[in-house]
């Protein structure tokens, strides 16, 4: 029995790692490698966003391209836009 719960857990783990480098795969094919960006795949077809963007419409199309993703059925999108800093001239 032992072994079976860590083969199980183990399916698991490659699942979700596997969802992971789909995700990954798929924003840097469409140029998107942003250091504030960052992707949690929380269940095997549960994924959470979070980090910056520069844009509203850059946070649109991630999530909308992490949408399309085969195996993604819920995604949580914490991501927030970065404002630039005021001028004080």
């Amino acid at each position: 029995d032992e072994i079976k719960a860590c083969g199980v857990d183990s399916v698991r783990s490659m699942g979700k790692l596997s969802l992971q480098r789909k995700i990954e795969a798929v924003l840097l094919e469409r140029g998107i490698a942003n250091p504030h960006l960052f992707v949690t795949v929380e269940d095997v077809d549960k994924v959470r966003l979070y980090g910056l963007t520069s844009s509203s419409e850059e946070k649109e199309t991630i999530e909308g391209l992490v949408k399309q993703v085969q195996g993604v059925k819920t995604l949580i999108n914490d991501l927030n836009v970065m404002r630039a800093p005021m001028s004080g001239t």
